[in-house]
């Protein structure tokens, strides 16, 4: 089926304006609006996207592409905080506890 997708790209940011019948998925939900941007890793490796839809056909001004561009870059950021927070997590050695001593005592 061919569409008649009004498609806009800003640098690697997707936008279908009035997403009419273009595949069975958009045609099963209603899509008729759905704008995109990547979430990459700063090694260059593709996640996905941050994606946001409608039921309805709009316009997607530049101010809103750049609120969606600082979404995506939300998500990446706490993407890339929980992934430091695993690596220095399963990384981590929990030192035997050594105390203090005293004479003979072992202060904790």
């Amino acid at each position: 089926m061919r569409s008649t997708a009004s498609i806009r790209w800003w640098s690697r940011i997707r936008c279908l304006t009035d997403a009419t019948p273009i595949n069975p998925t958009i045609v099963e939900r209603r899509v008729r609006f759905f704008a995109a941007a990547p979430l990459i890793t700063r090694e260059g490796h593709r996640l996905g996207a941050f994606c946001i839809i409608d039921r309805r056909p709009r316009p997607m001004p530049d101010g809103d592409v750049a609120l969606l561009v600082r979404f995506a870059a939300a998500a990446m950021a706490r993407i890339d905080f929980l992934s430091v927070i695993s690596d220095l997590s399963r990384n981590a050695v929990m030192p035997a506890p050594t105390g203090s001593r005293i004479g003979d005592e072992v202060i904790w």
